[in-house]
């Protein structure tokens, strides 16, 4: 996501956020980018992360499109 009223002609580091979290990135943490611009962080991935694989929570079934890229996935994924 992008910081309400940034430039798009002028993007700083601080007008990309997370998508889940809202927090701008300083260049010290990693981002990741997905499909249509879509963000998320590495604190945010691991909390995913941590519930699908670990506590093996809301996950879909096998099959989904995934939103982030728009593929077709067999893995489990968070919801």
């Amino acid at each position: 996501m992008h910081r309400t009223g940034s430039n798009p002609n002028n993007m700083q580091p601080s007008d990309f956020l997370c998508d889940f979290c809202a927090k701008p990135w300083d260049g010290a943490f990693p981002l990741v980018e997905g499909h249509q611009g879509s963000l998320i962080c590495g604190s945010c991935l691991s909390v995913a992360y941590t519930a699908l694989v670990h506590l093996k929570l809301d996950a879909v079934p096998a099959g989904y499109k995934c939103t982030l890229c728009l593929e077709e996935r067999d893995q489990p994924a968070w919801q």
